[in-house]
């Protein structure tokens, strides 16, 4: 993985590498998410779907480390007072800073695992701000 704007550094790749199972286990990145706990729990009622907290049943460390790195992008967005259009940008509009940084984690996770499925390195977008 390229890991400069991507919010994963080499602590956390090594201990995805090392912790995660064989990624044909999981049926969608989704369930990558949520095996590291980084999708928020459902709880519906009368067709009124609501989404609460995260759990806490997944890997704490790597979970962590995924925070960890989605708050250094949320640091470096807003020191670099980038206020665009792109996605990072308009979630830090309307959302409080940790739920934003749950998002990214969770965002970042879904790209890890597409990374680990595929066996490719990461490529950001030329000219786009992480996230």
């Amino acid at each position: 993985m390229k890991l400069a704007q991507s919010g994963v550094g080499v602590l956390t790749a090594t201990a995805i590498a090392a912790t995660t199972p064989d990624v044909s286990n999981f049926g969608s990145a989704r369930d990558y998410a949520a095996w590291l706990a980084l999708t928020p729990k459902q709880h519906s009622t009368g067709g009124k779907p609501r989404s609460g907290g995260i759990s806490k049943m997944g890997n704490r460390y790597i979970r962590r480390l995924l925070y960890l790195g989605a708050m250094a992008q949320i640091m470096v967005q807003r020191r670099s007072r980038h206020s665009g259009t792109d996605w990072l940008s308009r979630k830090l509009a309307t959302k409080e800073t940790r739920v934003v940084a749950i998002a990214l984690a969770n965002r970042m996770a879904r790209t890890i695992y597409a990374l680990l499925r595929d066996g490719t390195s990461y490529r950001p977008r030329v000219g786009a701000m992480p996230g």
